[in-house]
């Protein structure tokens, strides 16, 4: 008897173990990008193709000129998405030519997360970009959702756009 209950434990506790991180379904039409080191789930639709590189990230196409990421910073003390936001806009104005916020910030949740986003456009070595920028706070971190685009282009993927934010979860 004793035995027969060592067993069931220790398959409890190894059922548990392997199960943990797995109880969320990939969302219908959708891949995995983001891997098991890190805190978050990031999906795109399967018709993208996904960069097996650090930061994770996928593109839509070589011709296309539209990709997305997530890149993520540590704050130690934690500073507000819109603290935060004046920090990169400063660096861009400094970094890109012809930078110019399009539009008003965006105010919404990811995950039950407040998040903000601004869209902006920049010129760098002669080539137009347009960029969505999601900001998200948790958990001592600043996640950036990157959505890059040729202006052109831009609008083709914006529907996608909304659903990778929308399926974006943390672990």
């Amino acid at each position: 008897m004793k035995k027969l209950l060592c067993v069931l434990l220790l398959a409890v506790v190894a059922l548990s173990l392997f199960s943990c991180g797995n109880d969320v379904e990939t969302p219908e039409g959708m891949q995995l990008v983001s891997g098991d080191n890190v805190a978050y789930r990031f999906y795109v639709p399967k018709t993208w193709t996904i960069n097996d590189v650090d930061p994770p990230s996928a593109y839509f196409s070589i011709t296309d000129k539209t990709n997305i990421l997530v890149t993520t910073y540590p704050v130690e003390e934690m500073t507000t998405l819109d603290e935060y936001w004046i920090t990169c806009d400063a660096n861009y104005k400094a970094t890109f030519t012809e930078y110019a916020v399009v539009g008003e910030k965006q105010t919404f949740t990811v995950d039950e997360q407040n998040a903000i986003q601004y869209v902006y456009t920049f010129k760098t070595d002669n080539v137009n970009y347009k960029v969505m920028q999601t900001f998200v706070g948790y958990s001592g971190t600043i996640y950036i959702i990157t959505y890059t685009s040729i202006p052109e282009n831009y609008d083709l993927h914006t529907e996608e756009m909304d659903s990778i934010i929308g399926a974006f979860v943390f672990r």
